[in-house]
């Protein structure tokens, strides 16, 4: 599987993640994950973000973690506000899967 995005789930996270919201704004409220406010997402915020406007978006959301049919995460709303430690372990956690399933940033003018 390749899938080209604009920007990288995990790319969402680096900019910023948080708990409790699929995104929040500078000041800390709620907003669309897809919002030009948001500047930090959960990890299902990032990836709704990410695909935004694909007609595939579902099955890819879906997809993304069931790897090879295999299940990574079934709870990853829970997993991100609740067992997840930081920053950085959901940006890695995405990050692994993204290079597994062959992600790629699509080139500009693309």
């Amino acid at each position: 599987m390749s899938v080209i995005v604009n920007r990288l789930p995990s790319d969402f996270l680096r900019q910023g993640w948080c708990r409790g919201a699929m995104a929040r704004n500078r000041m800390g409220d709620q907003v669309d994950p897809t919002s030009a406010e948001a500047v930090e997402w959960c990890i299902q915020g990032a990836m709704l973000a990410a695909h935004w406007g694909r007609p595939d978006r579902d099955q890819l959301v879906r997809s993304f973690f069931r790897p090879g049919g295999r299940t990574v995460l079934d709870h990853w709303e829970w997993w991100n506000d609740h067992i997840c430690e930081d920053q950085a372990q959901a940006v890695a956690f995405l990050a692994a899967i993204e290079e597994e399933l062959g992600y790629t940033v699509a080139s500009p003018g693309a």
